[in-house]
């Protein structure tokens, strides 16, 4: 069955979820699967613990994946978020894969123009690029930009050291001094 949520409508999945677009919500529960959905701009689809979404399209949407996610292509201003696991991501032009400390992501193909910011995982993630990227320091982002080169990204910081040096604790800082 195809599902269409607009924006501000949400879909609770505890079963399945077949071939569903979303501009609004998706929440994958636990025991949950989606196959097939397509996430426009705006829309945002959660992967919760013990949930499985496989062959999404994320066009200029939000994945944030806390369960499983297989086979995605994120592109267009798409995001995917990864704080457990993700497998055979392939990231296109204007998409973008952020791998967090409590993430893999494994088999992720980064094509020209899309962009994998890994953000300090404990090991080097598994991801291949179709480009050869190289390892370097974190927090990393590896892009394909028609060049076989990686780069440190030295303006990115982690977020506990982003909320460290935040305008407002930054304001406090100085007013204490």
């Amino acid at each position: 069955m195809e599902w269409w949520l607009l924006r501000g409508a949400a879909q609770l999945v505890f079963g399945l979820a077949s071939n569903s677009v979303i501009s609004g919500n998706q929440y994958i529960q636990i025991g949950g699967s989606a196959d097939g959905t397509t996430i426009k701009a705006g829309g945002d689809q959660d992967i919760l613990g013990g949930g499985i979404a496989t062959n999404t399209t994320v066009d200029g949407g939000t994945q944030t994946v806390f369960g499983v996610a297989i086979q995605a292509t994120v592109a267009n201003g798409g995001l995917q978020h990864v704080h457990n696991n993700a497998f055979n991501t392939v990231v296109n032009a204007g998409g973008q894969q952020s791998v967090y400390a409590d993430g893999t992501a494994t088999g992720t193909t980064i094509n020209a123009g899309g962009v994998q910011v890994d953000w300090g995982a404990p090991t080097p993630p598994s991801s291949t690029a179709a480009c050869n990227m190289c390892m370097a320091a974190q927090p990393v982002q590896r892009s394909c930009p028609a060049r076989s080169t990686c780069r440190p990204v030295a303006a990115l910081m982690t977020p506990r050291s982003a909320r460290a040096r935040s305008p407002l604790s930054m304001r406090a800082a100085r007013s204490t001094m």
